[in-house]
């Protein structure tokens, strides 16, 4: 379903959600293509204030099997925190509490954007202790989209510790292009040798575009060992013209330091 099809269904269940949600989620329980679905709930989903219809996806939700709950959710639920962030988590509050953490991780990472503050409490308030580095380097990387001043803010405030080395190399990533002397003090401290070594190398690669001599002048007290120095330079000599090239994996390229 592309293209005016998909509109044109999109349409159809928008105007039947309005009229009757029971019997407009009895119909998309039929639909079995995960494309058209997608598309007839994007139009039911502009109608998600109305508490019939809150009640009516309530009910659908339960009806269908836990993997296809959460794929249903993350299609909804962004859209619906941007456009009633207090219904939403109403709804959010009554469903089961495996539920619940997904689906406010995922209303999240949409608030970053609409409301940051709101946003970053939501994702902290429900990753483990496991996601913690993820979830930081997500919420550095949005808001050093938005405010680089207040992104290195929320760093500082924050335990200094590896778990937040993902979320320094994402600060430096963001702002490299436009301030790489603050990307580059922050990618200096990264605890983790391997990701340092990338952080400051991507950093210093588009620093060099702006002010090469400031550039190099930084190196010696990037952390960065004498060798993984010459790796960088090596690796700035392989990509200028007229200049001998090095054998392939003579330097290990930056990893990306972002969470898919």
């Amino acid at each position: 379903m592309l293209g005016g099809n998909g509109m044109a269904l999109m349409g159809v269940f928008s105007g039947l959600v309005g009229k009757n949600p029971t019997l407009a989620f009895e119909r998309l329980a039929t639909v079995e293509d995960q494309a058209a679905r997608q598309m007839a709930l994007t139009g039911m989903m502009q109608h998600i204030t109305d508490p019939g219809v809150q009640t009516s996806l309530a009910t659908y939700l339960d009806d269908l099997p836990a993997s296809d709950r959460t794929q249903v959710m993350s299609s909804f639920i962004g859209q619906w925190a941007m456009m009633d962030p207090e219904s939403m988590m109403e709804f959010v509050d009554s469903r089961p509490e495996g539920e619940r953490r997904t689906m406010l991780k995922t209303a999240g990472q949409t608030m970053l954007w609409a409301d940051p503050d709101r946003g970053t409490e939501m994702l902290l308030e429900n990753s483990t202790e496991k996601e913690l580095p993820g979830t930081y380097s997500t919420i550095v990387s949005s808001l050093a989209s938005q405010d680089a001043t207040k992104a290195e803010a929320w760093l500082n405030n924050q335990t200094q510790g590896p778990e937040l080395d993902r979320a320094r190399s994402s600060f430096a990533q963001t702002v490299a292009r436009n301030e790489p002397e603050k990307a580059m003090r922050w990618a200096t401290t990264i605890t983790n040798e391997s990701q340092r070594e990338s952080a400051v190398s991507s950093t210093y690669m588009q620093w060099r575009k702006k002010d090469e001599d400031a550039a190099n002048a930084a190196l010696p007290e990037s952390g960065l060992s004498p060798e993984a120095v010459q790796r960088l330079l090596d690796q700035v000599d392989a990509q200028t013209p007229g200049t001998t090239a090095l054998p392939a994996g003579s330097f290990e390229a930056p990893i990306e330091a972002t969470e898919n």
